[in-house]
């Protein structure tokens, strides 16, 4: 797009020196396409002396907006910003906003319109925004105003401040609780202190007819609205117990999930979270089971015997570790036979947690006891059984490790890969690059590759340098570039010198594969001399 400049004192519209083709692939980007980038040029085209281009402009601004989050708002605040490459040297001072505005677009339009304006880059110019943005009563207008409060400008941010604070009643409390993500990104900014603000409108949707604005929004589809209602709701001290449990069991999303977790057992009495144990317990959030069994041991110590010993079969390492600490308080510090038990008994329930737990708490005798697992048409039961045996033994099963290598399922394959990272497995090179040339699986001839890369400094660069040139599977010419150029970057972290045979291979790799010329001279001249 051409650029245009201002020669001082004189009137011009900017808009009027693009071309059709300008013009439309500047709407056909943000209406069309979506591209947020864009608005500013978009904007600027309201400077133009045809109505018809000014109407056009103004509906795409409009329609981009309408579905526009209020986390991506903040973003195209930003966006406007930063649009300085766009050479706005107009006399945006003596500017008015209404003056962007077309008589016959709607008045939602005219916000819209309005509400960018407070996103400019021109002081005078944000502040006549906003007080043109006052004459409307839509709501609409308010969450440009809460972003105008942290203005630069201190006269700006008064201005904005002012314009809130006289929306502060029950009639805009929807639009304040769709607004709940830029009042939190308000509190927590430092350029002034926000808490005042913050609290009238916490006060304002605490009332009694607000509450029901806040309960609404916690059924929203955006995971920061639900977030941020519950914040609130939980700041104005709303909810019972029976309602955050509520909310609780339907949300989704980990982040409210603890946030209403820790306001639930935030001073909750022993019969209520007896009640409530049964549920919590079974929790997906392994943070919150953890809590949980921390809870009920502190409230009933001999009690939690029996659900500490559950907990020892928990799917994660976290709950199962807490559950043995626990029990090691009670005078419990065997744990081995209880895995033994249920992998002896093959309990559904329990035994991939106990072949785990066997890894964790269990000694080298016992790997005669898990070693059938690896037969298992389970992937869940092979895995656990690699990385038990690999915490166990490691070194003395890299035969082992290396035939799940080439297993059909990725995560068996990919356990295997971490099992033997565990290991010295320099001497089992020829096997890994034989999986890497003749494996029947990607995914297997991919951990061969990242095994090999990941060898010593000397060793690996070879590898690399072949990887980066394989045309059949981009996932390992990336993990050879990626590799080539860290490579390059850390040479100087290790001060080892290579023996004659490695400076030969990567020699060898050198003239038989194409890598990009500026890596190859810098490993070429990393060679000199040696």
């Amino acid at each position: 797009m051409r650029r245009f400049f201002l020669k001082k004192g004189k009137k011009y519209n900017p808009a009027d020196q693009y071309t059709q083709d300008d013009i439309e692939e500047i709407l056909h980007s943000v209406l069309i396409d979506k591209e947020a980038h864009k608005l500013p040029a978009a904007f600027l085209l309201l400077l133009s002396t045809s109505e018809d281009h000014k109407i056009q402009a103004a509906e795409t601004l409009h329609r981009f907006l309408l579905s526009t989050s209020m986390k991506e708002l903040l973003r195209i605040d930003t966006l406007f910003r930063e649009a300085s490459s766009l050479d706005w040297t107009y006399n945006w001072k003596n500017e008015s906003p209404h003056a962007l505005c077309p008589p016959n677009i709607t008045n939602d339009q005219k916000v819209s319109v309005l509400g960018l304006s407070t996103f400019h880059l021109n002081g005078y110019f944000r502040e006549k925004a906003l007080i043109e943005l006052a004459s409307y009563e839509t709501g609409r207008e308010i969450p440009y105003m809460l972003i105008r409060c942290n203005d630069w400008v201190p006269q700006v941010r008064n201005t904005a401040m002012r314009l809130v604070e006289e929306r502060l009643t029950v009639d805009y409390a929807v639009t304040f609780a769709e607004s709940l993500l830029i009042i939190f990104k308000l509190r927590s900014l430092k350029r002034v202190n926000h808490e005042i603000l913050f609290e009238k409108i916490v006060n304002l949707l605490s009332k009694k007819e607000a509450v029901p604005v806040l309960k609404q929004a916690a059924h929203s589809k955006e995971n920061h609205l639900r977030y941020t209602s519950y914040k609130i709701m939980i700041h104005a001290k709303v909810l019972n117990k029976s309602e955050l449990l509520t909310y609780f069991q339907r949300e989704k999303e980990p982040r409210s999930r603890l946030l209403l977790f820790n306001e639930i057992i935030n001073n909750i009495s022993e019969a209520d979270f007896l009640k409530y144990y049964f549920l919590l317990r079974k929790d997906k959030f392994p943070k919150i089971r953890v809590q949980v069994l921390e809870m009920f041991h502190s409230m009933n110590p001999q009690q939690s015997i029996e659900e500490l010993e559950k907990a020892l079969f928990d799917k994660n390492e976290s709950v199962r570790s807490v559950a043995r600490y626990l029990l090691k308080k009670q005078g419990i510090t065997d744990f081995a036979p209880y895995y033994i038990r249920a992998i002896q008994q093959q309990s559904e329930e329990n035994v991939r947690g106990a072949l785990l737990g066997i890894g964790e708490a269990g000694r080298k005798e016992h790997l005669p006891i898990i070693l059938p697992f690896t037969q298992s048409y389970k992937a869940e039961i092979v895995k656990a059984v690699i990385r038990s045996i690999s915490l166990l033994d490691a070194e003395n099963h890299q035969d082992l490790f290396l035939k799940m290598l080439m297993h059909e399922h990725i995560g068996v394959s990919k356990e295997a890969r971490k099992s033997l990272q565990r290991t010295s497995y320099y001497d089992r090179i020829h096997e890994l690059y034989r999986i890497y040339k003749e494996g029947k699986n990607s995914h297997s001839r991919y951990s061969a590759a990242l095994l090999l890369s990941s060898l010593s400094k000397w060793e690996s660069i070879r590898y690399s340098i072949e990887f980066s040139n394989n045309k059949d599977d981009h996932s390992v010419s990336r993990l050879g570039e990626n590799q080539l150029k860290n490579w390059v970057a850390t040479y100087n972290q290790s001060f080892q010198n290579p023996s004659q045979e490695q400076v030969a291979a990567i020699r060898d790799a050198l003239k038989k594969y194409e890598i990009a010329e500026s890596l190859k001279q810098e490993i070429e001249f990393c060679l000199r001399g040696l």
